[in-house]
């Protein structure tokens, strides 16, 4: 990660009670073995932007935007819980409990 900037910020939005949450994570503040985990988990993104949300959303959905730059390099990813691809859940994850753990 030397000489690279990676920062990742997770919103979330929606779902039931109502929330709005955002999970900020500067991989050069984690420790190395966290943040080659971030790397990795980072893998599983598309290569350019997305918006996955099909199926439409039921009501009340959990929303997920996910921000990623990378050495000046930015991309946005948008999914509800029913259009989250399965492989992006432990990046999700991964951010909550990195938030939880500051």
């Amino acid at each position: 990660m030397s000489g690279t900037t990676l920062r990742v910020r997770l919103r979330l939005t929606g779902g039931l009670p109502p929330l709005d949450r955002s999970v900020p994570v500067d991989a050069s503040q984690l420790p190395a073995d966290a943040a080659r985990e971030l790397e990795s988990l980072l893998r599983a993104l598309p290569a350019e932007d997305f918006r996955g949300l099909f199926p439409p959303p039921v009501p009340d959905s959990t929303f997920y935007e996910l921000h990623v730059e990378r050495d000046g390099e930015r991309r946005s990813y948008w999914y509800h819980e029913g259009s989250l691809p399965p492989e992006i859940r432990p990046l999700v994850q991964f951010l909550l409990n990195t938030a939880g753990s500051a």
